[in-house]
């Protein structure tokens, strides 16, 4: 068995990227990290995820995936950091569009950067379907933040649906009728989830169709399978086999148009045990298996 410990760390220890030679060797997933958390409103460290995630990815790197049998390795650039940078009205300030050869996986840092991966995604792909694995809704209004994310990119037109699922946080009833008056929206939460999973899968059903882009919040899991390595963590969350589930199903009815996804809010100096990021590290390793 290979040392798979030594070396410079990188995402699943793939090389790292160089502008000059682009998408080379059949590695058509690029995977970046955005080091940022400003927006968070209560516990930050979200800026570390990165970092904690490539760290913790070296674990996967001996084989290939154990449900598939698909070699997750051999698929992946690592793109580096990129600053956070988001203008609504100017896509040019968004620095994930010098990768649009790779099919992007954005690992933040708090969920205030799903509005860059979600206005890339449009911008490459028009509107897109999302399915928001959460503790919160995100629909706050007021000054933009991580909790506003889910606000500002539906009021920006750049979601033709939205699927939330785990929500379980306590939110104002007018931030709640937001999302209950808005036809494009279902919101599923983690007790009607554990209660009737058909409901949820059906309804993952009917959605498909769109261009399918996954945002995913680490707090989304029951704090104790994550050592509350996350700034916001909200009891009553999901099981790992009830993500694995979910995630599964959505690449089987999804006609494989997933286009991609975000992974955010892991703050490992909240979790002494390294829970957090092994688990973003092997919810994105599962992504990859599945695609």
């Amino acid at each position: 068995m290979a040392n798979i410990i030594s070396g410079i760390r990188t995402f699943f220890k793939s090389p790292l990227y160089n502008p000059g030679y682009g998408n080379i060797g059949g590695r058509d997933i690029g995977i970046v990290g955005v080091p940022y958390d400003a927006g968070c409103t209560f516990k930050r460290g979200a800026s570390f995820g990165p970092a904690a995630i490539r760290d913790a990815s070296v674990m996967l790197c001996d084989g290939v995936d154990a449900e598939t049998q698909v070699d997750v390795q051999s698929r992946i650039t690592d793109l580096n950091d990129v600053e956070y940078s988001f203008d609504i009205n100017d896509y040019n300030k968004n620095p994930l569009k010098n990768f649009s050869d790779f099919h992007l996986i954005t690992v933040g840092g708090d969920h205030g950067i799903s509005k860059m991966t979600i206005q890339h995604a449009y911008e490459q792909y028009g509107k897109v379907s999302v399915i928001h694995f959460d503790a919160h809704n995100d629909a706050w209004d007021g000054p933009s933040n991580h909790g506003t994310f889910i606000r500002e990119v539906m009021d920006a037109g750049w979601i033709s649906n939205l699927t939330q699922i785990g929500i379980r946080s306590p939110s104002p009833l007018h931030v709640q009728d937001y999302i209950n008056s808005n036809q494009s929206i279902k919101s599923f939460s983690s007790f009607e989830v554990n209660s009737n999973m058909n409901d949820v899968l059906n309804h993952l059903h009917r959605v498909q169709g769109y261009p399918t882009f996954i945002t995913f919040d680490i707090d989304v899991f029951e704090p104790s399978y994550i050592g509350n390595g996350t700034g916001t963590p909200e009891p009553f969350g999901l099981t790992p086999m009830q993500i694995h589930q979910l995630l599964k199903y959505i690449f089987m009815c999804s006609n494989k148009n997933i286009i991609g996804m975000d992974l955010v809010e892991v703050s490992p100096q909240h979790d002494s045990t390294g829970l957090a990021a092994a688990m973003a590290a092997n919810i994105i390793w599962k992504y990859i298996a599945y695609l």
